[in-house]
């Protein structure tokens, strides 16, 4: 909660409290007001009775980008008049006629009033009373100070515990190349001074598993209009990722593509399929294997596919790995690929992959024996596992109807279809084994590889200076789900990691990580946090120091291709920072000159990113930041792009991977990872949510906190235009399940498990199944009469493969709320 506190004097500044110092700045509804107002008034001139006709203001228009998460970063034309940012449109590429790429929603107009927000941060700040202290006390100081506050900590830590004694940690907060959470400023400082980075699990479930399964095969968005079916997987893609929404649409128009949703609600998206399939949370990963078992018995799978492009013909030990050349005792020279073996039929012998030309000498199944080694296919496994999911379990797990399932699975392996999957699957305990699974059923279909359908909708990102990112050597990453573990043993595993700080950016720590609980705890017991932030959030208020970072709009920056868009953009600075704002590259600049790192990063913000294009790559194409400058947006990347157009994988041996290998974690810290537990699809145990869970009796509800068009993470949140349509936060609840515990509709609702409690307003909506429960993310802690959301889930709730957060894997009761 944001709280008045009287004003405190010391002899190093003043003291302000958090609403105190940000007091007074809403300045922009008062000043663009006014200067709209004076630039359309008439304008006297010099010399008495001397009149003119009205001038129109002067304008510049700006190109940027909305940098947050959603996955699109649509460019925007800023309008600036007289210093202020007035209008803002989506913008259209000159060589896209039908306006396909031309994004644009009204989260990213809100950034207008981001940019003018009260609460932006306007001075560094200095905090002034204890982290555990409820409401924080700020301390206006220079930049200087700030910036001998942040070395003088650093410094006192590298000598006492060494680099590795400082951290930095960052979410999705920004997606801009300098300024955003890739490997940019921060990441460049991180290197250069060999500190720790807290590694984000968020949606690594499905990202860490398509990398390891596909190396993420993509296919252009566009190319979805090609398809003859979707299926919307726990993606509600008519609210969140409306481009690719559209291009569906053209797909059935064009192609009368059918549309399938998979989702515990009904959302915008069900609404509008041809069918909605209501499905219990946590059991995706049963109903896909159901799929494939329907799709094995009726011998509707792609076998030309599954042969030649794929890990079917693998043979597997009885410890499930692949066997492999290193096995038999043979030495692998160093470079050289320890080759994996599959069984040639032509000489009925095992051979490795490399050494049998014709897939079609490949056997899909049979047991065999090598060198005294039982073995057998990748495929006899995965159709064995498919088989324990025959249609009358799969109803019992997911409620999904027998007849449902069967035609998926004929709609699936008949037609070019796109199994469009999103996060609501992908965000509990057993997450890891669902998206495999997911994965799996495109690969054996052979939905892959060609126009409208694939593992991933987006395109590759262009290319970039690769020697810009070689400033040091980092030190260890920390999976944000041990971060409180770390604190206070100073142990990852077996490792010494005697964190002591972190600077957090590009991201609202506290605000969207999973377990806010443990990150709240870590924070205050650490010795020293600083935040880069653009505004007051929930993170602030467990920072030693705040650092006021510039908007999106107020520094220069570039938008690499890469998910939504197939163009490099220029981010054009449109009007200066207000305050004593700075760009995130300008405050790394000044810590690593007095850390001794400076000759990394020298000159001006322009002048970092001509560097970071500087490449025989960049120039061949014409994306240099000078070609930036002057073109404003290079397509970097075909409409239609296929990236295995030619049907070879970036993958080993150019073949996808249902079956995986000897998984390593995304994180490596010495875990074990089983490879019985993780190697093959499967319908693993939830942390919570699945009935069996031995708290289902006492916390019957599961509570699920899903995107929605109304905000991107908590980024737009707070918006005053926002709360015209929607001013508080809502639990959606089943009126069935309210109204068995005595909830009205609009009542104030209290939901509890015994991590935490929250209130806000009930909200009923029959589109959700009885038992589960909605609030949808991205509200700060000061909305809620009590509690917030992500205090309800645990990071014990994740998983040791990935780091993914389970946002989803948690059960609560509910009650009427009654005030004390």
């Amino acid at each position: 909660m944001i709280d008045d506190m009287e004003t405190r004097r010391s002899q190093s500044g003043t003291a302000l409290t958090r609403r105190g110092f940000v007091k007074g700045a809403a300045f922009a509804g008062a000043l663009v007001a006014a200067t709209a107002a004076t630039g359309c008034a008439p304008k006297s001139t010099e010399g008495e009775g001397a009149t003119t006709q009205p001038q129109a203001p002067e304008e510049q228009v700006y190109l940027n980008s909305c940098h947050g998460n959603c996955g699109r970063s649509c460019a925007w034309d800023v309008t600036v008049r007289d210093g202020y940012i007035v209008n803002a449109e989506p913008h259209s590429y000159d060589d896209d006629p039908e306006d396909i790429h031309r994004g644009g929603c009204n989260r990213g107009l809100l950034n207008i009033q981001r940019i003018y927000d009260a609460d932006r941060l306007k001075y560094p700040m200095k905090r002034v009373n204890a982290k555990t202290e409820e409401v924080p006390e700020w301390e206006q100081i220079s930049w200087d100070e700030a910036i001998d506050l942040i070395v003088e900590k650093w410094k006192a830590v590298i000598d006492e515990v060494g680099p590795t004694g400082m951290g930095l940690w960052h979410v999705y907060g920004s997606s801009a190349f300098l300024s955003g959470n890739g490997f940019g400023t921060w990441g460049r400082l991180q290197h250069a001074l060999g500190a720790d980075m807290v590694v984000t699990g968020a949606d690594m479930a499905t990202i860490y598993t398509m990398t390891l399964n596909s190396a993420v095969n993509t296919i252009a968005p566009d190319s979805l209009r090609e398809a003859e079916a979707f299926v919307f997987w726990g993606a509600n893609i008519a609210e969140t990722k409306w481009p690719a929404w559209r291009c569906a649409h053209d797909a059935r128009e064009g192609k009368g593509a059918l549309f399938y949703t998979i989702d515990p609600q009904s959302t915008i998206t069900a609404l509008r399929s041809d069918k909605h399939i209501t499905i219990k949370p946590g059991t995706d990963g049963a109903l896909a294997l159901s799929i494939m078992n329907v799709i094995f018995e009726n011998g509707w799978e792609d076998s030309e596919f599954l042969q030649s492009k794929t890990c079917a013909p693998y043979l597997v030990k009885e410890d499930w790995t692949c066997l492999r050349e290193s096995d038999l005792g043979i030495e692998i020279e160093d470079g050289e690929p320890d080759r994996v073996y599959v069984w040639d039929v032509s000489s009925n012998s095992a051979k490795p992959i490399t050494e049998v030309e014709n897939p079609q000498n490949m056997a899909m199944s049979g047991e065999f024996e090598v060198e005294g080694r039982k073995v057998r296919t990748t495929l006899d496994l995965l159709k064995e596992r498919a088989a324990s999911y025959p249609l009358d379990v799969c109803e019992r797990i997911t409620s999904v109807a027998p007849e449902a399932v069967k035609e998926l699975a004929e709609v699936i392996s008949t037609k070019r279809t796109m199994i469009q999957k999103d996060n609501g699957h992908a965000h509990y305990k057993n997450s890891p084994q669902t998206a495999l699974a997911l994965d799996a059923l495109i690969m054996i279909s052979g939905n892959m590889g060609k126009p409208g359908c694939g593992i991933y909708a987006m395109y590759a990102s262009g290319p970039t200076n690769p020697d810009f990112a070689k400033t040091g050597t980092p030190g260890i990453s920390i999976p944000d789900n041990k971060i409180l573990e770390v604190v206070e043993t100073g142990k990852l595993g077996e490792k010494d990691v005697p964190l002591r700080g972190l600077i957090t950016y590009a991201g609202n720590i506290v605000g969207s990580g999973a377990d806010r609980n443990a990150i709240e705890k870590a924070l205050q017991e650490l010795d020293f946090v600083a935040v880069a932030e653009v505004r007051m959030t929930d993170t602030c208020k467990y920072a030693d120091l705040l650092l006021p970072v510039s908007h999106w709009w107020e520094r220069d920056d570039v938008m690499n291709s890469g998910a939504n868009l197939p163009y490099f953009r220029i981010a054009e600075k449109a009007v200066d920072p207000p305050f004593e704002c700075l760009s995130d590259y300008e405050i790394t600049r000044r810590i690593a000159e007095k850390m001794g790192v400076g000759e990394f990063f020298q000159g001006s913000d322009q002048d970092q990113l001509a560097q970071a294009l500087d490449s025989d790559a960049n120039r061949e194409l014409g994306c240099t930041y000078a070609d930036l400058q002057e073109k404003k947006t290079v397509r970097v990347i075909p409409d239609g792009f296929n990236e295995a157009a030619n049907g070879v994988f970036g993958t080993e041996n150019g073949r996808v991977n249902f079956f995986l290998d000897r998984p390593k974690p995304y994180v490596d810290y010495g875990q074990e990872i089983d490879p019985f537990e993780y190697s093959l699809p499967d319908f693993a145990e939830t942390a919570e949510v699945l009935e069996s869970s031995p708290l289902a009796e006492q916390y019957p509800l599961i509570f699920l906190t899903p995107h929605t068009k109304y905000g991107t993470q908590t980024t737009f949140h707070h918006a005053p235009w926002l709360h015209e349509i929607i001013s508080e936060p809502e639990i959606h609840i089943n009126p069935v399940d309210a109204e068995a515990r005595g909830v009205a509709d609009g009542d104030y609702m209290r939901i509890f498990n015994d991590r935490s409690e929250l209130v806000a307003k009930a909200k009923f909506n029959s589109g959700i199944m009885p038992g589960v429960t909605v609030l949808y993310h991205g509200w700060a802690e000061e909305y809620f009469k009590k509690g917030h959301y992500q205090s309800m889930s645990s990071s014990f709730n994740s998983d040791d493969f990935t780091n993914n957060s389970s946002y989803f894997d948690v059960r609560v009761q509910a009650e009427v709320y009654k005030e004390a």
